[in-house]
Order: C-alpha cells, then structure tokens, then sequence
C-alpha cells in the first residue's frame, strides 16, 4: 500500500513530464529484494583475491586544509610561548616573624642573630651574601686591586710601598708587582706590566675587573687602550658596587695570599742572612714577583691541578731553586762576556737566585761579580 501510495504521488507531483515520456521510458522500479545484476559480481571479483581475502588499494594521501589550519596556529602559539620563557627569578626572601615570646628571650642578648630582629640587623647586618657563583662564564676575568706595604709587613711606615695584586679567575694564576704610585706613573710601568701579565696567559678576549677608586680606574682604561694594538678582539670592563668592595671578593683574597706568601718568604730569607730586608729595597720588589709565581706554579686548587697547568697543560718541571739561594750559574759561551774573557776563562761563576723569568723559562741571577741581574 505504501509503495502504491507512493508511486501515486510521484506521478501527481511529475505527471506533465510522464505524459511526454512512454512505457519503455520509464525507469525500471528496483527493491532490495531484487537478485545482484551480473555488474556486481564483476565488482566484487576485482576487489577479492583468489584467496576471498579483500583487496587494499593505496590511495593517496588527503589532507585536511581545517587540520592544517588548526597545526599552524598550535606552532604559532608554541613559538609564542617559547619567546616569552625566561630563566629562573632569585627572589629576597622576607625576614618571616618571631611569636613574642621567642622575641622578648631573644631580646636579652641578641645571639645568634636573627633577620627579624630590627636591633640586629642594625647593629650586626652585613647586606646581601656575594657567594661563589657556581656558573662558569665564558670570558676570563683578570680581577686586580692596589694594597699598601703596612698590609703586608704590619708596619705603619710602609705606606711608600705600593702593591698591585691580579688574579685570573678562569686559569687562577696570580700576578703581584711593586709600582711606582697608585694609578699612572710617568713611565706607564704598571700599565706594561698589567699588559705582560695578560699577554702570557693567551686569552683572546679578556674582562678587566676593579673597583670603582679612582686611581686603579686610571690604570685599567690605560691598559685596555695599551691593548688596542695587541691581538685581542674583545677587552671589556667591570667595576665592583660603589662602596662595596666585597663583590670583588676574589681579588681581595688573592691580595691576602700573596701578603701571607711575602711575609713567609721575607721571614725566611732575613732569619737566614741575619739582616733587615727594607721595602724600598729592589730585592724586595723581586720578591714580591716570586711570591706570587709560587702560587701559580704550586698551589693545587680543589681539582688538583695548579694554575700554571690549567694554562698551559702540562706541571711546571723545572726544578726550584729558593728565593736569596747562592748557586753558580753557567756563563753563556756566545756572551760578549764569554768573548771577552776568553776561552781559558772561568764558565761558571757566584750568584744568588732572585725569582724566576716567565718568558724565557729561566732563573733570574744576581751576579755577586758584574753587581749586576743576569738571565
């Protein structure tokens, strides 16, 4: 009844267009109960191996343009958030608070001390803690300070010496020169010997680091000038917080090292000779060097290994000779001396041992003969 109803009204709905068409124009009524037609099974036989197991055809890959739409603006907002990361933030901490009975007991002898205390902290506080930075940065520092004489003998009439003490924070090899002055002298003598000291270690790009007297300023834009006609690409600055000189806490270390190494040295070489050694003397000025070149050369560090062979590779193997030793030292045979003298004379003769040469590796000798340094 259903299909004839149907039927019906199709013919009502299209019934001008049936009367144009004839018997054999009308399309063949088809049902779901009706058998396959021949075609079909051709179809199924091209899409079902000999096997009866179906056939997979490969098709090429589709792409949905909202899908890669939607991909391009998830990158977007990922490039978007990795711009906007940042390292971790150091925050100050507060102080936190104290119940009043923990602050009136405290409050009797103020030990330990606490941060919440108002009276503390205005008595005791030392600021913020400059701790050892635990990341190595990639350009060496060469920190370097001024100290008097008093500082290193303990005598208040000492102050006509003056010290410059430098360090390099990457290799730890530490240098000490007596100076004229503080900041220029006429004869830019520290400025040659900040530019020596510098050159030996090899760095191509160094940072200078100070603090903020005017003097030592002085020195260190002259020695960055002196290094413009070196091969060094990249000489930059740093300055310690005004008034502060605990950020530059390194060098003022080094300056306590190499005091304690002069004063051993100095303690020594006097008990032996049985006189006075003065500061204003020029042997006094080579063992201020000499102090300093045995912290490089025999001071391990917590790695085990000494500055000069974090430098250069390899342990200082020379053997030591202590500073005022009286040795013979071998005359060069191509000296004028030698040709002067002749070859029947004497090839070795006295001399006392006053430090070390870097550069040549060799000892520095005080001829007792000539009056006079040899190399």
């Amino acid at each position: 009844m259903e299909q004839e109803a149907s039927e019906k009204l199709f013919k009502d709905v299209f019934e001008d267009e049936l009367e144009d068409m004839g018997e054999d124009e009308f399309p063949e009524r088809v049902t779901d109960d009706e058998p396959f037609d021949e075609r079909d099974f051709e179809l199924i036989e091209r899409n079902v191996d000999e096997d009866g197991n179906e056939k997979f055809w490969e098709v090429e890959e589709t792409i949905d343009v909202e899908e890669e739409e939607e991909e391009e603006e998830e990158e977007e907002e990922e490039e978007e958030e990795e711009e906007e990361e940042a390292p971790k933030r150091n925050t100050l901490r507060g102080p936190g608070d104290s119940s009043a009975e923990e602050y009136e007991e405290h409050r009797i002898d103020h030990i330990p001390f606490r941060s919440w205390c108002l009276y503390c902290v205005r008595g005791r506080g030392a600021g913020i803690q400059h701790r050892r930075s635990t990341e190595m940065g990639s350009l060496p520092v060469f920190g370097f300070e001024y100290f008097l004489g008093k500082e290193v003998t303990g005598e208040e009439s000492d102050d006509a010496l003056k010290i410059i003490v430098a360090k390099c924070q990457m290799t730890k090899c530490t240098y000490a020169h007596g100076v004229p002055q503080k900041g220029l002298d006429p004869k830019l003598y520290a400025v040659e010997r900040m530019k020596r000291d510098i050159l030996w270690l090899g760095h191509n790009k160094i940072i200078l680091k100070s603090d903020n007297e005017s003097a030592i300023l002085a020195l260190l834009r002259d020695t960055i000038k002196a290094f413009r006609t070196e091969n060094i690409e990249n000489t930059q600055e740093s300055h310690s917080a005004a008034y502060d000189s605990s950020s530059n806490a390194t060098t003022e270390a080094t300056c306590r090292s190499v005091a304690r190494q002069i004063r051993t040295l100095r303690s020594c070489l006097e008990s032996r000779i049985k006189k006075n050694i003065p500061v204003l003397h020029c042997l006094f000025y080579r063992l201020i060097e000499h102090a300093a070149w045995l912290l490089t050369i025999r001071t391990s560090q917590s790695d085990g290994i000494t500055p000069y062979k974090r430098l250069k590779g390899i342990h200082f193997g020379m053997k030591m000779l202590g500073f005022g030793e009286s040795c013979l030292y071998k005359v060069p045979q191509k000296s004028p001396e030698a040709s002067l003298e002749g070859k029947l004379a004497s090839r070795w003769q006295d001399g006392v041992c006053v430090g070390f040469s870097r550069d040549p590796k060799e000892f520095v000798i005080w001829s007792s003969v000539k009056k006079s340094i040899i190399r």
